[in-house]
């Protein structure tokens, strides 16, 4: 939490690190508690921070889900949407991560709903949509993605 408030270049790093060691699949999922971020470490995790997480690559768009609790009000998914279509592009991290996008798209969900993201559920299905028109070969789970991103 110290560096954190006294090293704020330092912010983006120390973000994937925590989330790398509470990923929640795995063993140490309860390490930090994200949704008690901001009594913890003094703040919330807003865009430049976020920005500077996902500039870690591909580890940190498939753990953006567990930053998530940490936003505060911070409008997140614009920071986050280049990366995802950069990284939903790539059919090497399709080959090394047989989960992606299916499972890093549900937890994303699932972290905007936890947080009540009603705007950032609403600019994923969106981009979504978009993607679906771009990628037809995509559209099943896609429009199952964005059914649930809908789902109260």
């Amino acid at each position: 939490a110290r560096l954190w408030r006294e090293s704020p270049d330092k912010r983006g790093s120390l973000l994937y690190l925590l989330a790398a060691m509470s990923h929640p699949r795995s063993s140490r999922s309860g390490l930090v508690r994200w949704e008690e971020f901001r009594r913890v470490f003094g703040g919330t995790v807003g865009a430049s921070e976020f920005g500077a997480f996902l500039a870690h690559g591909e580890g940190a768009v498939l753990r953006a889900s567990v930053v998530w609790p940490a936003r505060g009000r911070a409008a997140l998914f614009p920071t986050l949407q280049p990366h995802l279509e950069e990284a939903m592009n790539n059919p090497e991290i399709h080959s090394r991560h047989h989960h992606f996008p299916h499972r890093t798209l549900r937890e994303i969900v699932d972290a905007m709903k936890a947080s009540r993201d009603r705007a950032g559920l609403r600019q994923l299905a969106s981009f979504l949509e978009r993607r679906m028109a771009a990628h037809p070969s995509e559209e099943r789970f896609l429009r199952t993605i964005i059914e649930i991103s809908r789902r109260r």
